[in-house]
């Protein structure tokens, strides 16, 4: 399995989910039968794939994940500086993501918009993230 595993989370059903950072995809172990598989990214790195099967999705480093009420999946990306969801594990696609105060909408860096932790408040319809160097909850 990976070699740089980032944040955990766990759907509602127990699934342990795993963002492998150095291979590029997200991976699931299966509560119930401990089966471990892909379920989003291709292996190699890069930021393609919105509106596709989250298979087909290259993603940039993805460091860190959660799962709402509904089963979507949000993966914060480390390298790529945003946040991509995957609903029912089928289609991806990214957030978008508003630089934080200070930084100019346009021309932001990405490396102040990394997102280091990604969680679900309990109801399930907030996305709560802490980003890197602003160190700031959003």
């Amino acid at each position: 399995m990976g070699s740089e595993p980032g944040y955990l989370a766990l759907d509602g059903a127990g699934n342990l989910y795993i963002p492998d950072y150095s291979n590029y995809v997200v991976r699931m172990v299966d509560h119930a039968t401990g089966f471990i598989s892909t379920v989003a990214g291709t292996g190699a790195s890069g930021r393609s794939g919105d509106a596709g099967p989250a298979l087909a999705a290259a993603l940039d480093g993805p460091w860190s994940v959660a799962v709402d009420n509904a089963g979507d999946l949000f993966i914060g990306e480390y390298d790529g500086g945003g946040v991509r969801k995957v609903s029912g594990l089928a289609v991806a696609f990214s957030l978008p993501v508003t630089p934080p105060v200070g930084l100019p909408a346009t021309g932001a860096s990405t490396d102040s918009l990394v997102w280091i932790a990604l969680a679900m408040l309990a109801a399930g319809a907030v996305l709560v993230t802490a980003q890197r160097r602003t160190n700031r909850v959003r």
